[in-house]
């Protein structure tokens, strides 16, 4: 039970670490390490989130997945100029809470 504690406070942790790392750094690039590390993160909780799901909640594993997948495709977004860096922070800032609280309640 000890582990999962930990895995719980490990995330939190990080989800804070990274917002924080994104949204004041004054550094770009920073910001920019910041925001690929809070990418990780979201693809990370997704995938340990469909994974601890049961094969029978097929809907729910979807929906773990797609939530994660979102903040990889907003930095692709980001990275071939369609959307501006600042919408892609608060996108990935966003989806990366949305999994995170998805993977702690389910």
């Amino acid at each position: 039970m000890f582990e999962i504690a930990l895995i719980y406070y490990l995330i939190i942790a990080l989800l804070i670490l990274g917002l924080v790392g994104m949204f004041y750094a004054k550094n770009h690039k920073l910001q920019v390490k910041a925001s690929g590390l809070m990418v990780i993160l979201a693809l990370c909780v997704g995938v340990i989130s469909f994974t601890s799901l049961p094969s029978n909640f097929t809907a729910q594993r979807i929906i773990s997945i797609v939530i994660g997948l979102i903040p990889l495709l907003a930095g692709l977004l980001a990275y071939f100029k369609k959307i501006n860096f600042t919408v892609f922070k608060v996108i990935v800032a966003l989806f990366t809470i949305i999994v995170s609280v998805y993977f702690i309640v389910f």
